[in-house]
């Protein structure tokens, strides 16, 4: 009798590890840790510092951003998808505070998503925080200290103007962060200072920086002063 051997068939399993979606600005808006809101005006910012609250904000139609964003301090949404960009307004009279945050492409693969708190007053602009995240997936990892310039307030201003720059200084008066919403440079300069007679002498600074992105860093490049809007 002819005795058939039969071989049992091998199954073999691929597994395949599916890759996280990219996020985009909004996306990244949503997941930002709560700490990135803690500079955020108001007694209580907890609602902006609530990922689901922000998931409604950033979501919104632009008729019902005021009537969402009221527990939040927010008056003024600006999503620009496209371009990467996030700009919010708080509600303010004679002060207030701006949140903007861009994303960057990096040649890994990766994004460098940007994050700054303007705070503003009728006779003053600086930002009150910054910070910088890898956004890898769909994880963010802190990365601030790698992008921050060596620079400080006495960088903007001439020798002649040291001692009062000092006491600016311990005023608390800061850098102005401008992250772009078009193009991929970052304008730094000095805070804007108006109607404070004591420090008239820095209203017009003589150096600005620009960090020129490259996909990988940015380089910090002293210019000119320019108006910023």
């Amino acid at each position: 009798m002819l005795t058939r051997l039969l071989a049992p068939a091998v199954l073999v399993l691929a597994t395949f590890t599916v890759p996280a979606l990219a996020l985009d600005v909004k996306d990244v808006f949503v997941k930002l840790p709560a700490s990135c809101f803690d500079a955020w005006p108001g007694e209580d910012n907890s609602a902006i510092k609530d990922p689901a609250k922000r998931k409604v904000l950033i979501n919104s139609p632009e008729d019902k951003v005021e009537e969402v964003g009221r527990p939040m301090l927010v008056w003024k949404v600006e999503a620009d998808t496209k371009n990467g960009f996030i700009k919010i307004d708080s509600s303010g009279d004679g002060e207030g505070a701006v949140f903007t945050m861009a994303l960057w492409n990096c040649k890994d693969g990766t994004k460098l998503a940007g994050v700054a708190i303007e705070q503003w007053t009728n006779v003053a602009n600086d930002t009150d925080h910054i910070s910088f995240w890898k956004v890898d997936g769909d994880k963010l990892t802190e990365v601030t200290k790698d992008i921050l310039p060596d620079l400080n307030l006495s960088s903007f201003y001439s020798d002649k103007r040291q001692e009062l720059v000092k006491k600016a200084a311990k005023d608390n008066f800061r850098w102005w962060w401008h992250l772009p919403q078009k193009g991929t440079t970052i304008d730094v300069s000095a805070p804007a200072i108006e109607l404070i007679e004591e420090y008239e002498p820095l209203a017009n600074p003589d150096h600005a920086y620009e960090g020129r992105w490259d996909g990988k860093k940015f380089t910090w490049v002293k210019v000119k002063p320019k108006a910023i809007e």
